[in-house]
């Protein structure tokens, strides 16, 4: 089980009608959305950095490391 913290932030009215919005039509927490939010981001991020990485290797090295790197991806998507 995750363990959850209290965090106080600000963000913009924009934002903050985004959010209550959301959390009003699905009928979720804010806290639910915003962790949702921020774990596709997390996500995105840590595939953004790998592809980096990979792009900065020869492209021998790129095309063996990503012959089996579809899985890695779907680990990814599944946390």
């Amino acid at each position: 089980m995750l363990t959850k913290n209290p965090v106080s932030v600000t963000i913009t009215t924009q934002n903050l009608s985004f959010v209550q919005e959301e959390a009003k039509n699905k009928r979720k927490t804010k806290s639910e959305i915003i962790d949702a939010a921020l774990d596709l981001y997390r996500k995105f991020k840590l595939k953004q950095d790998l592809v980096e990485g990979f792009s900065k290797q020869t492209n021998e090295d790129a095309n063996e490391a990503m012959s089996d790197f579809a899985d890695y991806f779907k680990i990814i998507d599944e946390k």
